[in-house]
């Protein structure tokens, strides 16, 4: 029956590539397939996973892509992360441009279209990707989260497209300002309102964060967070300059002329068009920020001082965003370190209510503090919810330092070294702390990843420093009966890997080559220590008669 099972299984849902490439195929069919595959669902999409449980489903969705929606983009596609990124830059470009043609390019019918060539052709080409973007929108499928499902229907996708807004905006946003050329006031100023439609595409802009920055290769949420802030704000600030220069320019373009009691006056009119933009900045950083800048006129006309309101209810809204972006900055940053502060305080009250010695508290803070390096984890926790293949996949990365470091593990197959790693117990020891004691059966040895740690003889000589990639307490768990031979005391806070007896037996048992170096290098120490400890007890008995 499991045969069965196994030969009803297509061998393309283990194949990534999908559709297959035929043999021997013509440069127009090898080039349709490899641009499906581009615009197909993309297994390494960071979304993926979200809708796509197994690649058996990838390949449900690829296969039902192909055959029912064949020129449908798939929104977790390849193809469709490159456009993100495009329409992230590129909607960032229309909002900053379509705001400024609004207050500064094109202000009265009356004006000449020489006298800003390069900015209207400029706007006109962007008009020009604008509508043909249009176009892509209805081939591109959206991601319903509710239900995790992926539509690809064309029909769906259009109706989407329709309802959501963003077709009429995107549609008389886009339409060239070209053809209100000497035309009547009226239509000039219905041309100028519609470039303001493009704002609506802010939410995408803002949506469209994220997976640029993860395509780009920031991952930190806080990074993006404050980076997609300090872009939204610039944005804001933009539009409300513009804003300021282009309502107060409304009424120039009915009346042809420039009200008196309007800030807006002939001679800023005259001024490059630079120092007009940076005066009005200023302006609306005035009623944002609520600053005083003294050598700005004040407004009186009507249309000026509602939107003066706007902007100052805008600037405090900002301000609290700001606050609350800050706040939200510093304690996430400052999460896992308060998480410590509160453990640290806790440990602090039980040796209070201990009455512990002052030396030992010492120790004990060093030992917390050593451990978890003043950032708190709940170890435990995220262990137990981990498979044991992802636990084993996260020690050997650990102890790849360790691993490099011991030479017998070089020695042995990677599987085996993997094995081990999943058997080490970590450890900590403070400086002074007794590791082994010497005259006692023992029933593991130790690898030091990081510290250093004395070997003394029983009588107290001491022999050598033990220091990274080091390891002992093997001679008693490789020979029967033998007790240590030898004390092991820390020096440095040193950070040790144990191995019990019965895990080093099944580790390296079947590897008779390094099972017997291993032996044959504690039989060596074993014999040095006697031989040392033998000379030491001589001496101290020679100096204690004569």
């Amino acid at each position: 029956m499991v045969d069965k099972m196994k030969q009803s299984i297509p061998k393309d849902y283990f194949d990534s590539e999908y559709p297959p490439m035929p043999e021997n195929s013509s440069f127009k069919t090898r080039f349709a397939i490899k641009f499906h595959r581009l615009i197909q669902v993309n297994p390494k999409h960071p979304n993926a996973m979200e809708y796509f449980k197994s690649d058996v489903a990838i390949f449900n969705e690829k296969q039902r892509h192909y055959e029912q929606y064949k020129y449908t983009i798939h929104p977790l596609s390849k193809f469709n992360q490159f456009y993100e990124v495009w329409s992230f830059l590129f909607y960032g470009l229309l909002l900053f441009y379509k705001s400024f043609d609004f207050a500064f390019i094109r202000i009265s019918t009356r004006y000449p279209f020489e006298k800003y060539v390069p900015g209207l052709i400029f706007g006109v080409v962007l008009d020009c990707i604008a509508l043909v973007n249009i176009i892509f929108q209805f081939f591109i499928g959206y991601c319903i989260h509710n239900t995790g499902h992926v539509e690809l229907s064309k029909t769906k996708i259009s109706l989407y497209y329709l309802a959501n807004g963003h077709f009429f905006c995107d549609l008389l946003s886009s339409i060239p300002r070209v053809i209100s050329y000497r035309s009547d006031k009226h239509v000039f100023i219905i041309s100028l309102l519609l470039t303001l439609l493009k704002l609506r595409r802010i939410t995408t802009f803002i949506k469209l964060m994220k997976p640029t920055a993860t395509y780009c290769g920031i991952k930190s949420d806080t990074k993006i967070f404050i980076l997609g802030f300090f872009l939204v704000v610039t944005l804001i600030m933009h539009v409300m300059t513009c804003l300021h220069v282009g309502i107060p320019r409304i009424r120039l373009a009915v009346a042809f002329q420039v009200a008196n009691s309007s800030y807006l006056s002939l001679y800023m009119l005259s001024l490059p068009l630079y120092q007009q933009y940076l005066i009005t900045f200023f302006k609306s950083a005035q009623y944002t920020f609520l600053i005083d800048v003294p050598y700005l006129t004040e407004h009186y006309l009507p249309e000026e001082l509602i939107f003066c309101l706007v902007n100052y209810t805008v600037g405090k809204l900002l301000i609290a965003v700001i606050w609350i972006v800050l706040l939200y900055t510093f304690m996430t940053q400052r999460m896992l370190r308060t998480k410590f502060e509160e453990v640290m305080t806790e440990l602090n009250d039980y040796m209070v209510a201990k009455q512990l010695p002052a030396d030992l508290r010492t120790r004990l803070v060093s030992y917390y503090t050593y451990k978890y390096k003043r950032v708190f984890f709940n170890e435990v926790f995220i262990r137990s919810v981990l498979s044991e293949n992802l636990k084993q996949e996260i020690d050997l990365y650990l102890c790849k330092s360790l691993i490099k470091q011991v030479s017998i593990f070089s020695q042995i197959p990677a599987r085996i070294v993997k094995q081990i790693v999943s058997h080490l117990i970590p450890e900590i020891y403070l400086p002074n702390d007794l590791i082994i004691q010497s005259g006692i059966f023992g029933d593991c040895m130790y690898f030091i990843e990081s510290g250093t740690v004395a070997v003394f003889t029983p009588s107290g000589r001491e022999i050598c420093h033990l220091n990274d990639g080091a390891y002992f307490g093997e001679i008693s768990i490789l020979i029967k009966d033998q007790k240590r031979t030898a004390s092991i005391i820390a020096i440095e806070t040193t950070r040790i890997f144990k191995l019990r007896k019965e895990d080093f037996d099944n580790c390296f048992n079947k590897h008779e080559e390094v099972y017997s170096t291993i032996l044959e290098m504690a039989r060596k120490r074993m014999e040095e220590t006697k031989k040392i400890e033998v000379e030491f007890k001589q001496f101290l008995f020679e100096q204690a008669f004569n």
